[in-house]
């Protein structure tokens, strides 16, 4: 007989990190400012609730948004440089890696993730400087 604990509640019906990935692409195309909770709402496919209970409020979301977009990055880069290969091959990995993500979603351009227009947004001083120094 075996001891588990029963899972409280019901179960998640949602995927994370795809949530998250919906939520880039809303931030990609508007920025902080011009993102509703009811364009999040839509794309993600969760009620404002669920949103709230998963991520917790606009600016939570957005900063778990954006810590995801960087960890994406920084694997595709890794990736890209992980073997020892011939410079100019490395290159041609990296600058795949960051088209495809650059190009992720719906086929529009994604790259601003409205980052630059957020670096300098007062709510965010330390993302704005880490924006800056990884050249975002």
């Amino acid at each position: 007989m075996t001891n588990t604990p029963k899972q409280r509640g019901r179960p998640r019906a949602y995927d994370p990190e795809r949530a998250l990935e919906q939520v880039i692409e809303c931030f990609w195309k508007t920025g902080y400012s011009g993102t509703s909770l009811d364009a999040i709402s839509a794309a993600t496919g969760m009620n404002r609730p669920s949103l709230y209970a998963a991520f917790g409020d606009k600016q939570a979301l957005y900063l778990k948004a954006l810590r995801h977009y960087w960890s994406m990055s920084y694997v595709a880069m890794h990736e890209a440089l992980v073997d020892v290969i011939p410079l100019s091959e490395a290159l041609m990995r990296v600058y795949e890696k960051a088209l495809a993500i650059y190009f992720s979603g719906s086929g529009d351009r994604n790259g601003d993730h409205g980052s630059r227009r957020e670096c300098g947004n007062p709510r965010f001083p330390r993302e704005g400087a880490a924006c800056a120094r990884q050249g975002l």
